[in-house]
């Protein structure tokens, strides 16, 4: 008997074979995805939705093809293959759902779900009830089960492949494209392997059902149903369990947040436009005597501070809103009865999603201990300065006085001394000019941050490079020296010290020459954001790197006294360079030269003793 298709049901069976692919591509996402109890509703859901899907193509597909007899199915072989579907259906989801999944797991999962599918397929071709005999191609039956097999393997594949939840809409799609396509092979080729001849045998009827269009309707409508409602379930379980994710993420992140806030000492807070409070840590909330910092939200500082001497910052909060600018460090005295308090206290914006500035955050700490230790410490370096004033003063007359009479010593009495006696005398006499210019040095060292009267002024590099090198006019000319410098910056500081600076370097340069050749000398200055780096290179002997750092402490010397200096120099250029906010370091090579470089900020902080504060009369806060 020749039988014949009727396309538009071949073209509605492949559409359910994709359909029931992206049901299956969904489904492999959310039961990995699953957990517990959850895992095995999905499996089962899954198994049942996807199996009665791959079902409905193939009886649709068998309903394409038309005999010229009549055919009925017979019901309980129906469900058979039903369940055949269905089990092929939840070993290929359970196979996928597993955390690590290897080729061998696809391969069995792969073979043993092919086979539920042929076994499903050919039990469902056994269903059919009609005068005639089915007989089966055996080279066309091994190729479909053959192509059931690898297109399985290939779904399993495809499946757990696209299951992370971040792989795209598209791909999904065309995977589901593929799978329904590999489906619809399988059961075709089934079909060709089928042919049908005609029978005088009696048909057994007795459980067999006619299948009308009103019938293939149903089936194709309620498939269409039940796929759709499984997508629609892991699409919003998807949904769900993001959002479940994300709020979870965020409840960790602010409680972590809100725990390293209250383990800080800084009292931390931010605000909206309106000045109502979003929140503070706990350090705040006991300075405005809340027990919880959730208790904040909403109030304002008349609600928490009614003395305004409590909340002196609330100017900075007021010029961040309107300049949309940060308040950094700004430092309040408060005054009472009970003594004198400093808080820092610093102001930033809080942008939004559209760049809009919407609140405030707010600091501020009690550096009351650390303004006294600032404080103590001036005052010990105005000791130090004038102890240091004192010893030279008082060191100068006796060290003086003892030149002196070691000069008049030798004068006098030289003719009558031995070559042994005229060498102890200029031994003497020469420690003792060294120990009245290590005084001198010492001095200069201890006084060198000292501010000037002028205060801070605009410094020309140039301008001071150029004093610096008139103060070394004579060691320059004696040793032939050739100085070179490019355009120099504009900087903020005090001039005196800068001109320390430079000539000491300058001199440094000149005085530890090569013996056998003349001293180049060359000052430059690079642009590195917000402040300066100035180098000054050399040609002379140079440093090895073990010896970087400690050439810049006081008194540390690498040659003796073979070249004349004290061991101050080069901690004064740190001492300088480290009150003008900046640092100072040297890379050298032995026998090729020197460079040393230190940096100079473009806008320098005021110096401690200059900084302007903001004095109230206010309560003490809480400790």
């Amino acid at each position: 008997m020749q039988g014949a298709y009727d396309y538009r049901l071949v073209a509605l069976s492949v559409l359910i074979a994709i359909c029931a692919s992206y049901a299956a591509l969904r489904l492999g996402a959310r039961t990995a995805a699953a957990r517990g109890g959850g895992r095995i509703a999905w499996l089962a859901g899954g198994a049942i939705a996807m199996g009665f899907g791959i079902w409905s193509m193939h009886y649709v597909g068998m309903l394409a093809f038309t005999l010229p007899v009549p055919v009925r199915y017979d019901l309980p072989t129906v469900i058979v293959s039903l369940l055949a579907a269905m089990i092929a259906s939840g070993v290929a989801l359970f196979v996928v759902s597993r955390d690590r999944v290897t080729g061998l797991n696809l391969g069995f999962g792969g073979l043993f779900m092919g086979s539920a599918i042929v076994a499903m397929h050919y039990i469902g071709m056994a269903a059919m009830r009609l005068p005639g005999m089915c007989h089966y191609d055996p080279g066309m039956l091994a190729l479909s089960g053959l192509i059931a097999a690898a297109g399985s393997y290939a779904a399993l594949w495809l499946t757990f492949r696209l299951r992370a939840q971040d792989k795209g809409g598209l791909l999904k799609i065309s995977g589901a494209v593929a799978m329904g396509f590999a489906i619809a092979a399988m059961h075709y080729t089934g079909m060709a392997a089928a042919s049908f001849t005609r029978s005088g045998e009696a048909v057994d009827y007795s459980h067999a059902v006619t299948v009308s269009s009103l019938g293939i309707a149903g089936i194709v409508i309620v498939t269409f149903l039940l796929l759709g409602f499984a997508v629609f379930t892991s699409i919003a379980d998807q949904q769900i369990t993001a959002h479940r994710r994300l709020a979870e993420e965020l409840y960790l992140s602010r409680q972590m947040l809100q725990s390293i806030l209250d383990n800080v000492p800084q009292r931390v807070f931010w605000l909206d436009r309106d000045n109502r409070y979003l929140g503070c840590n706990r350090a705040f909330a006991k300075d405005a005597g809340l027990e919880n910092p959730e208790d904040v939200a909403g109030k304002t500082d008349a609600d928490l501070f009614p003395d305004e001497r409590l909340r002196p910052f609330s100017s900075d909060l007021r010029a961040v809103l309107e300049t949309r600018r940060a308040v950094l460090n700004s430092e309040y005295r408060l005054s009472d009865v009970g003594g004198e308090r400093w808080l820092r206290a610093s102001s930033i914006p809080l942008y939004d999603r559209d760049g809009q500035v919407f609140g405030v955050l707010g600091t501020y700490e009690d550096v009351t201990e650390h303004k006294a230790g600032e404080e103590a410490i001036k005052r010990s370096n105005v000791a130090l300065s004038e102890f240091a004033h004192i010893v030279s003063h008082d060191l100068q007359a006796p060290l003086g006085l003892a030149n002196k009479f070691a000069q008049l010593l030798v004068r006098r009495y030289g003719d009558r001394l031995d070559e042994t006696a005229r060498e102890f005398l200029r031994f003497i006499e020469d420690n003792l000019i060294y120990m009245s210019e290590l005084t001198q040095s010492l001095l200069k060292y201890a006084t060198a941050t000292q501010p000037e009267p002028g205060g801070q002024q605009q410094v020309s590099l140039e301008n001071a490079l150029q004093r610096a090198l008139l103060n070394l006019q004579l060691p320059i000319e004696e040793a032939k020296a050739q100085v070179t410098w490019d355009g120099l910056p504009t900087i903020l500081g005090y001039p005196a010290q800068i001109v320390q600076i430079l000539q000491n370097l300058v001199s440094n340069a000149i005085k530890y020459r090569k013996h056998d050749g003349v001293p180049h000398v060359h000052v430059s200055a690079k642009d590195n954001g917000d402040e300066w780096i100035i180098a000054v290179e050399d040609n002379g002997i140079g440093i090895s790197q073990e010896n970087w750092m400690r050439i810049f402490g006081p008194l540390k010397r690498l040659h003796g006294r073979d070249i004349p200096g004290s061991g101050i120099g080069l901690a004064t250029c740190r001492k300088i360079v480290e009150w003008h906010g900046g640092k100072i370091w040297v890379e050298s090579e032995l026998g090729v030269g020197s460079r040393f470089y230190f940096t100079v900020r473009k806008h320098l902080e005021t110096p401690p003793e200059k900084s302007v504060v903001r004095q109230h009369q206010s309560p003490v806060l809480a400790n």
